[in-house]
């Protein structure tokens, strides 16, 4: 990829957020996210929560918006800030117009990465015991499918087996978004719908668990 981000320097703002910003939100995602309920859970923090006017919703809204945010601002951040210098250094006012998709792109996209790396870590927490638990079944959700898909996809020549890695599935739709030439010969729809499906089951599997919490009855 280094060669065509050098030719298109607006590719830039997709190889710093999914090469670099990615990782350190995972990281949040995993300390932060991934061991939040379930510690709740094991410590009791529920019956200090609940002990005052606090519903089911405003406790999910807070999880997520706690997490989220943080997870979204470190992937939007410097990929807005970058979007803005492309723009800024744009050679004519015509070609800087043209460069303003960036920014309604890259809000996108890193909404789509802090949904993603979200949901599925507090869903875990909300249906583990310990915070240990959540932390080892999120990084091997997101990892394992990952190592092993990818090198199954190029000893078979069948493209689909990436789907089931959460990081190729993300950066195939950040591909298309930024219009660079996919990893994989595949429509985006499906690593879109990939993602979401894993999103909505993590906010279903999220809202039935703590729905069975007794504290919130």
């Amino acid at each position: 990829p280094v060669p065509d981000a050098l030719q298109n320097p607006e590719h830039w703002v997709f190889y710093a957020i999914y090469w670099c910003q990615i990782w350190f939100a995972f990281a949040m995602s995993l300390i932060v996210a991934a061991p939040a309920i379930a510690e709740d859970v094991r410590t009791g923090a529920f019956t200090f929560y609940f002990s005052r006017p606090l519903s089911r919703a405003h406790y999910i809204v807070g999880k997520l918006l706690a997490v989220g945010l943080l997870i979204f601002g470190l992937c939007a951040g410097p990929g807005l800030l970058l979007s803005l210098l492309r723009i800024a250094l744009a050679g004519s006012g015509t070609e800087a117009l043209s460069q303003l998709p960036l920014l309604p792109i890259t809000t996108v996209y890193a909404a789509l990465l802090a949904a993603t790396l979200t949901l599925p870590a507090l869903a875990l927490s909300a249906v583990s015991h310990r915070g240990g638990l959540a932390v080892g079944g999120w990084a091997a959700l997101f990892f394992v499918p990952w190592v092993l898909a990818e090198p199954a996809a190029a000893a078979t020549g069948m493209a689909q087996l990436t789907l089931l890695s959460v990081p190729t599935s993300l950066r195939l739709v950040g591909q298309h978004l930024y219009g660079i030439p996919p990893s994989y010969e595949l429509p985006w729809i499906w690593p879109a719908t990939t993602l979401i499906a894993l999103i909505a089951v993590a906010a279903w599997a999220l809202h039935r668990r703590l729905d069975r919490v007794e504290v919130f009855t």
